[in-house]
């Protein structure tokens, strides 16, 4: 499953940047746009003085090292196939150093409109983030595969005794959707998930878990609620 996982999923990600404009627009791009995402409202400052901020940067010292810290990170990010906003949590707060400099050289040019820029920012900020809560707060994930799992698990738990449950994943089951996790100490836990492998293996497992109540979860079409069912131990024995 591993195997299948990076030859199929992974591999196309890594092939497509070999090439200069693959590099650029894979890249390069996402990199980028990592970036804006992670600033958002408060780019709106870094973009008004940009230019003095540059001249600023390069006579600071410090401000110097900083962009020479974030450089060496993003170099470093050009390496991976894949890119997620957290990635540059490292650099976060240089950031927002950057960002309260463009603050103070907007004041420091013109007061007023240097004012403008400091509460437009913080009052586009909170707007931000009030939609963004209103959108969670709306969103219904009663349907998504880790709210299911979530509640058959608190179900089961429930009952008397200990469950096995043996997953049987279909060809249009996503792998980004995994059921199949369990607790560090998985002879003693209440509820312990399987994967199916073949008659021979799922008996041997049926055999070492004898002692609990044994369900089989058939999953295929993700977006479909799976409906647990005993095991047929009958074809173990």
């Amino acid at each position: 499953m591993i195997r299948d996982v990076h030859a199929t999923y992974f591999l196309p990600f890594y092939t497509s940047k070999q090439s200069i404009p693959g590099f650029l627009l894979e890249d390069v791009y996402p990199l980028l746009s990592m970036e804006f995402r992670a600033l958002n409202i408060f780019l709106i400052p870094v973009i008004i003085v940009f230019p003095v901020l540059v001249a600023w940067t390069l006579r600071n010292r410090w401000a110097r090292l900083g962009l020479t810290i974030q450089f060496v990170l993003v170099l470093g990010l050009l390496t991976e196939p894949f890119k997620y906003t957290h990635y540059l949590a490292p650099i976060t707060g240089l950031n927002y150093y950057f960002v309260v400099n463009a603050l103070r050289l907007a004041r420091w040019r013109n007061r007023k409109i240097g004012q403008v820029i400091l509460w437009l920012t913080l009052l586009l900020a909170i707007a931000a983030l009030l939609v963004s809560l209103q959108a969670t707060i709306r969103t219904d994930n009663s349907s998504s595969w880790q709210v299911r799992r979530a509640q058959l698990l608190k179900q089961l738990k429930h009952k008397d005794g200990k469950h096995l449950i043996i997953v049987s994943y279909g060809t249009r089951h996503s792998f980004h959707d995994e059921w199949v996790y369990n607790e560090a100490d998985i002879d003693n836990a209440k509820v312990v998930f399987a994967r199916a492998m073949d008659s021979k293996q799922d008996c041997q497992l049926v055999e070492y878990f004898k002692s609990r109540r044994i369900w089989s979860l058939d999953i295929d079409d993700d977006e479909l609620i799976p409906e647990l069912k005993p095991y047929p131990v009958s074809v173990c024995k």
